[in-house]
């Protein structure tokens, strides 16, 4: 939405007396009228527009301060709800004052402060579309100190609102981290965030692990978030599967890693980097293990050689800089059997570039 304010041109001054919707009693007389032909038409754009043009300010040869025109806009803007209060003219409203905000090149403070006034005369109208709930959550949890008892309410009634909201639920759960909540109520809000949400839960299992990779008193709470978190779906596990094998890697060793490897990719659904990580790790062993750096690249071309040429020129790769290039041409020939037919030519040409670079 454009915002615009009628003031005097350097040029073409305007000789005329100021007034606001407080003083100016056709503003009065109009808006109701308006608003309800509006109102059976659902144009609620054409009424922020009529609100926002600022037409009626007329100027009488003196420069109208920003502040007098913001709080003009608020008023128009708050006659507006009180005669139409509905979740769209709301919607309006807050985004009229988010635009506002866009630009902090001056009176920072004033612009900030109204963006929070209006949002919570929207919270206590109880007209707040979701992705409003979670702008407005945003701005007041993205502060050094939150008003909690503020945040908390407009929670509850946000999530109470919208019950489904996987956004919602992960500000819960982010603003309990800031609070350094204890690790109970994380689980307890967690457990009722995937009880209720369909949808982008990796969001949800991502908050939960921060919280616990924070909590160095609690490493094996940060483990058992692992150990859930790989045996999910498919887009839960494949995030988590490769980050495991790096952490059991930094608190425990490379055996570690490669024995809980073996057992993830038997057990779990197939996941790309899973392979990709632990053949990455095999790789900056001092000593590495080149039957098991293989087993990645055997695993990695199998699962997923149909229509990816560059597990293939990977696994060539390995054998030539650390297995054994003997074994190139087999693994060559299974390629070609193995990819789409579609895909066979560009293997082809890759292959070449990697047995002579300098092609």
């Amino acid at each position: 939405m454009k915002i615009e304010w009628r003031s005097r041109s350097t040029q073409h001054r305007q000789k005329a007396k100021r007034t606001t919707s407080s003083s100016n009693p056709q503003i009065k007389q109009v808006a109701p009228k308006d608003m309800s032909s509006l109102r059976r038409r659902s144009d609620v754009s054409a009424l922020a527009q009529l609100a926002l043009d600022g037409s009626y300010l007329l100027d009488d040869g003196k420069d109208i301060s920003f502040t007098e025109r913001l709080k003009n806009c608020v008023g128009i803007y708050d006659e507006a709800v009180e005669t139409l209060s509905t979740k769209q003219m709301w919607t309006l409203y807050v985004d009229a004052v988010l635009k506002l905000n866009e630009d902090m090149s001056s009176h920072q403070k004033l612009r900030r402060k109204t963006l929070g006034s209006v949002f919570k005369k929207a919270f206590e109208s109880g007209s707040l579309e979701e992705d409003k709930y979670v702008q407005y959550l945003k701005l007041m949890i993205n502060v050094d100190q939150p008003q909690e008892s503020l945040v908390t309410a407009v929670l509850t009634k946000a999530i109470e609102s919208y019950p489904k909201s996987t956004k919602l639920w992960v500000l819960h759960l982010t603003f309990l981290a800031k609070q350094e909540a204890p690790a109970s109520e994380i689980e307890d809000i967690f457990k009722k965030a995937l009880a209720n949400c369909t949808e982008d839960l990796l969001s949800l299992w991502t908050v939960r692990f921060q919280y616990y990779h924070t909590r160095t008193d609690l490493p094996k709470a940060l483990e058992q978030t692992f150990k859930d978190a790989i045996v999910q779906p498919p887009t839960i596990a494949s995030h988590f599967q490769p980050l495991y094998l790096e952490f059991l890697v930094v608190t425990r060793n490379i055996d570690a890693a490669r024995k809980k490897y073996l057992e993830i990719q038997k057990n779990c659904a197939p996941c790309l980097e899973l392979h990709r990580k632990m053949s990455q790790l095999e790789s900056i062993q001092a000593q590495p293990n080149v039957d098991h750096w293989r087993k990645c690249h055997e695993n990695a071309s199998h699962f997923f050689g149909t229509d990816n040429i560059d597990v293939w020129i990977d696994f060539l790769a390995f054998e030539r800089d650390h297995g054994s290039p003997r074994n190139m041409q087999p693994v060559f020939e299974r390629a070609k059997t193995r990819l789409d037919a579609d895909l066979v030519a560009g293997f082809v040409t890759e292959y070449e570039l990697l047995k002579n670079p300098l092609i």
